[in-house]
């Protein structure tokens, strides 16, 4: 995958809503810098799930459950083991910039059903939307 580009104006661009990139290899909130995953396979697989079921089922949560098994597929752990696992990775994505659209429910997590979403391709020239929401 190509790296966020360099955007030496202002490093900022203008969308209109949450862009998420193919697989959960970055996003971008409206007006911020892209935000790279490639490092963290496993916040990627999340944030695909989670882009996948708002896609599919909006205002629908996934379980802890559910996300282990998208965040760490094949693995085998104790419950315990893989909930701390979503946790942490829960966090992590809050802390890199999704504090506001990563919600927490009865059921579990879910993309904010009030902020749209673009599934989109990271181009020479920053994120092209693909399809939206």
């Amino acid at each position: 995958m190509k790296q966020p580009p360099a955007r030496p104006e202002s490093g900022l661009r203008t969308r209109a809503s949450l862009a998420v990139g193919a697989e959960g290899r970055w996003f971008q909130l409206p007006g911020e810098d892209v935000v790279s995953l490639e490092r963290w396979r496993s916040l990627q697989r999340v944030l695909a799930r989670l882009a996948d079921e708002r896609r599919e089922r909006p205002g629908g949560s996934l379980p802890v459950e559910a996300l282990v098994l998208a965040g760490w597929p094949g693995e085998r752990m104790l419950a315990r083991a893989g909930a701390t696992r979503v946790y942490t990775a829960i966090a992590s994505l809050r802390r890199l910039g999704l504090r506001d659209v990563l919600m927490s429910t009865d059921q579990g997590y879910m993309l904010a059903p009030g902020v749209p979403i673009e599934f989109a391709e990271l181009t020479e020239d920053g994120p092209a939307s693909a399809s939206g929401d």
